[in-house]
């Protein structure tokens, strides 16, 4: 059976994860390195609290999830939603600036190289053609 949730944030377009994910990044820097500890009797020592940045980023960008539990299901699809495309976001690097390519490296990984000598390839090829007989 199929997530009645899992559908409904698909349907986003790239332009507005791209948004939820500069959101989160902003949270994220915002964040930065603020831990807070606490004393926790149940546990009897110290914990650090991180502050959770993304769901604040969820909470500001879908107002329907504004007062959600944080173990509401749709809750945490959304938050799911925020990882995936902060992770895409960071991986893409486009928060930083786009760089110079360099004269050596002007094509993309895995473009491969240029063909060399198309003639010679070309009359080779229709040469085992020939020979086979096809």
């Amino acid at each position: 059976m199929a997530d009645p949730f899992a559908l409904k944030y698909d349907k986003y377009s790239l332009n507005q994860k791209e948004k939820l994910a500069k959101l989160c990044l902003k949270y994220k820097l915002e964040a930065g390195n603020a831990k807070e500890k606490y004393w926790d009797p149940k546990r009897k020592t110290f914990v650090v609290n991180l502050k959770s940045y993304k769901s604040k980023a969820v909470r500001e960008f879908f107002p329907s999830l504004k007062n959600a539990k944080n173990d509401s299901l749709e809750f945490r699809k959304a938050l799911q939603l925020a990882n995936r495309c902060l992770k895409k976001y960071e991986e893409s690097g486009a928060e930083q600036e786009l760089e110079e390519k360099s004269k050596i490296k002007y094509r993309e990984p895995g473009a491969g190289r240029k063909h060399t000598a198309l003639e010679v390839r070309q009359a080779a090829f229709e040469w085992i053609i020939d020979v086979r007989g096809f």
